[in-house]
């Protein structure tokens, strides 16, 4: 199947087996073989790093998810339970007491719905290799972003003035939004926004964007595994002729278990003997050769 024609023997004293009735045949196994298995060994680090690549996005997904979950648990547990006075969020009317509050009216009203994963093939389109586009507002949750019918500036994690941030009492560390992408100064004053709809490599270190790690490394991980798809999420492909004709695998393992031959090729004293064999054997438009 590998070679269908037979080529003549260009090396009649080199070797006795070079007399053989199907000398192609039997170079051509050997070639073949030599090249995938060079192949095969050169992607085992890749495979690990993958591997590993896969087990930091799991992680990274999962983490960032716990933070925001346990904000919005939060949001909700934390009130005196006689009165309903709220430490961390504000009732939907913008009122100080909250009796009614659950997780489930946070993830309701804040938009929040976690959804478990199952297999689909549809395209990921909240991070993508640039990014995460859809987060490009500037300015902090607006009041038009909020859901119909509970709309208030108290939901707000952070905006650019005082009068939208939640309780307004002069937090002593600066609060990130949900969105991640843009927070205010400990006296309400904005902070240059730090985007993360538009990402490249410069994002990566820890010394940028200092307030958006989490989003930045959970985007790494991913670019990450991106990589590593492209790289093993095809079938194999075997060598092409004109490969094998050129591989110096190829032609070390002609000249050692053909030729009985012992060293690496070296291309001064071998060609002459060995490329002639290989032009034979392995040519791009051969269609004995699958």
């Amino acid at each position: 199947r590998l070679l269908q024609r037979q080529t003549k023997s260009h090396y009649a004293g080199a070797n006795p087996s070079s007399q053989s009735a199907t000398p192609a045949v039997s170079s051509a196994a050997i070639a073949i073989r030599a090249e995938i298995t060079a192949t095969l060994s050169s992607k085992k680090s890749p495979a690990e790093h993958c591997l590993q690549a896969a087990t930091v996005l799991y992680a990274r997904a999962g983490y960032f998810h716990e933070r925001i979950a346990e904000l919005f648990e939060l949001l909700a547990a934390n009130r005196e339970s006689g009165n309903g006075y709220a430490c961390l969020a504000k009732h939907a009317d913008g009122s100080d007491t909250d009796q009614t509050g659950t997780v489930a009216f946070y993830q309701t009203h804040c938009n929040l719905h976690p959804q478990d994963p199952t297999e689909s093939d549809e395209a990921v389109a909240a991070i993508i290799a640039a990014g995460y586009p859809k987060l490009t507002a500037t300015a902090g949750l607006t009041v038009a972003e909020q859901p119909a019918g509970a709309s208030n500036s108290h939901r707000m994690f952070l905006s650019t003035t005082g009068s939208e941030k939640n309780s307004n009492t002069q937090n002593s560390e600066a609060l990130p939004w949900a969105g991640g992408y843009f927070s205010a100064n400990t006296g309400h004053s904005a902070q240059p926004a730090q985007a993360i709809h538009s990402l490249t490599d410069a994002d990566k270190p820890q010394s940028a964007k200092t307030r958006v790690r989490p989003y930045i490394e959970l985007w790494a991980a991913y670019k990450d595994y991106l990589t590593c798809n492209t790289e093993f999420g095809k079938p194999y492909d075997p060598p092409a002729a004109g490969t094998l004709a050129a591989s110096s695998t190829v032609k070390t393992a002609i000249k050692n278990q053909y030729l009985n031959m012992k060293g690496a090729y070296d291309d001064d004293n071998d060609k002459k003997l060995i490329e002639p064999l290989l032009k034979d054997l392995f040519k791009d438009d051969d269609t004995a050769y699958l």
